[in-house]
């Protein structure tokens, strides 16, 4: 499974009309933790998961709706 990067998860976001701010709290991270690994500050493995399950849950109710 490839995992988004950053500028992917931005994209995804935005096409969905979803704030950064709304995407972390979905998938239970911090802001600050979505800018580290902009940055890369930090290896996002495990919650970049977390951020990509919650994109996917909010694609599939913008399909399903």
């Amino acid at each position: 499974m490839s995992l988004p990067n950053f500028d992917d998860i931005k994209n995804r976001a935005d096409a969905l009309g979803l704030s950064l701010s709304k995407l972390c709290r979905d998938a239970d991270i911090s802001e600050s933790t979505l800018q580290r690994w902009r940055r890369g500050d930090t290896d996002p493995l495990r919650k970049i998961r977390a951020v990509d399950d919650a994109l996917k849950k909010h694609e599939d109710a913008r399909n399903d709706g």
